[in-house]
């Protein structure tokens, strides 16, 4: 159906003559038409399917957004004490530090400590403690990126919590 263009009522594609008016149309007056309706049509059902689209990007992102945090909440090992806490592999690994696990804040915590020295002697000269104000972690995290306590009468670096 198409717009008759004198009297404006819709008349079928095929007609050659408006029932309503009786206006003659002409052959390229019904193709102009046709495809002018063809291009809208065309552009509103483009326009619809990119709203869709970006709908179910944004609803994807919130979802996975959610489960991700949902399932970080949950993965995270809870502790009584460093004994019920298990160094990773990867960690074990690393050389930048001889990394060990804490039980801190109720979480096992994997923690650099800060010692005076990176040689042999880096456990005979690691900070001693009595409160975390006693603990300065800026030579070995200039940029005070993790938090630093005093756990276990010495200095500690928190650099990342254990998942089960």
């Amino acid at each position: 159906m198409f717009k008759c263009p004198q009297c404006d009522k819709k008349i079928p594609k095929d007609a050659e003559i408006c029932p309503f008016c009786s206006y003659e149309l002409a052959p390229d007056e019904k193709i102009v038409k046709t495809t002018q309706e063809h291009t809208i049509r065309v552009t509103l059902l483009s326009i619809g399917f990119l709203v869709l689209f970006i709908v179910i990007i944004v609803t994807g992102y919130f979802i996975y957004k959610e489960i991700i945090t949902d399932q970080t909440e949950k993965i995270v090992a809870d502790c009584v004490s460093a004994a019920d806490c298990e160094l990773p592999g990867e960690y074990a690994a690393k050389s930048d530090c001889p990394y060990q696990v804490y039980c801190w804040q109720g979480q096992c915590s994997i923690g650099c400590p800060i010692s005076k020295t990176l040689d042999d002697t880096f456990f005979s000269n690691i900070y001693p403690c009595q409160t975390d104000d006693d603990c300065d972690c800026t030579d070995w995290d200039p940029q005070d990126k993790y938090p630093c306590q005093c756990l276990n009468d010495q200095c500690v670096a928190i650099v990342d919590v254990i998942r089960k």
